[in-house]
């Protein structure tokens, strides 16, 4: 098959995606901004409960990507939550540039207090990823872990992750955390939407969009990254999860 074929088969195969994405945004009614009030109303205590249940606290997904990150001059991690990426990173001498974004009032605060009397290699963003405008430098790495990215339904998936590659270094990768496609998340129930979870905590329900392997490729390939690696780990409470390494 030629080059010009296998183009339009790509582009043939986003195209029916986005189609789909786009019927899944009408008909399933959510979009991030639904999940605000539940990260408003969780605590660090809550947040840091729910790492150790899924088996991230320690920062074994790190771990298991030390390569790509080790030799960065410059790290975004979007969605700082408790600062668990920041603690692991400093801990594991990484003494180059961090750049941190959270949208949540709450959550930013308890950073603040946590980080704001180390040097200043670690810059706090209060923000919203939405507004990629508020991202004004590039980065050598860009981490968008514990499931970051399933906060966001189909189609914001594809805007963000379009949107993000823009604020690459050349030669710069954008890491993403999800769970296989058979797993059902930690305390979450099936919604009538496909791979559409829910959560119903401190009365805010917090909603979740799983993508899969193909979904990730071909948003990465629409996305002009040149390549993409799907890497299978367990947690320390021997729970599945994927890291995607888009290049």
């Amino acid at each position: 098959m030629g080059s010009q074929a296998i183009s339009k088969q790509a582009t043939e195969l986003y195209d029916s995606y986005e189609e789909s994405a786009s019927s899944q945004a009408e008909g399933s009614g959510w979009t991030n901004y639904d999940n605000c009030d539940f990260y408003e109303k969780i605590t660090v205590a809550g947040m840091r409960y729910f790492a150790e249940t899924v088996g991230l606290a320690s920062g074994c997904d790190l771990k298991n990507i030390v390569p790509f990150w080790q030799s960065a001059n410059t790290i975004l991690e979007i969605g700082a939550g408790y600062g668990r990426v920041i603690s692991y990173l400093r801990a594991n001498r990484f003494g180059k540039k961090i750049t941190a974004i959270e949208r949540s009032k709450a959550l930013f605060r308890s950073l603040q207090k946590k980080f704001d009397n180390f040097d200043d290699s670690i810059t706090l963003q209060h923000g919203d990823i939405h507004n990629s405008r508020e991202i004004t430098e590039k980065y050598d790495v860009i981490f968008m872990l514990w499931s970051g990215i399933a906060d966001f339904p189909p189609i914001e998936q594809r805007e963000l992750i379009c949107n993000l590659r823009k604020k690459l270094n050349v030669g710069g990768k954008l890491i993403l955390d999800t769970l296989p496609e058979d797993v059902t998340p930690t305390n979450m129930q099936a919604s009538e939407t496909e791979r559409v979870f829910k959560q119903i905590f401190n009365n805010s329900t917090v909603y979740t969009y799983s993508m899969t392997i193909n979904e990730i490729d071909l948003i990465a390939k629409h996305a002009r990254f040149h390549s993409v690696e799907h890497l299978s780990y367990y947690t320390d409470t021997n729970k599945q999860r994927m890291l995607h390494v888009l290049s």
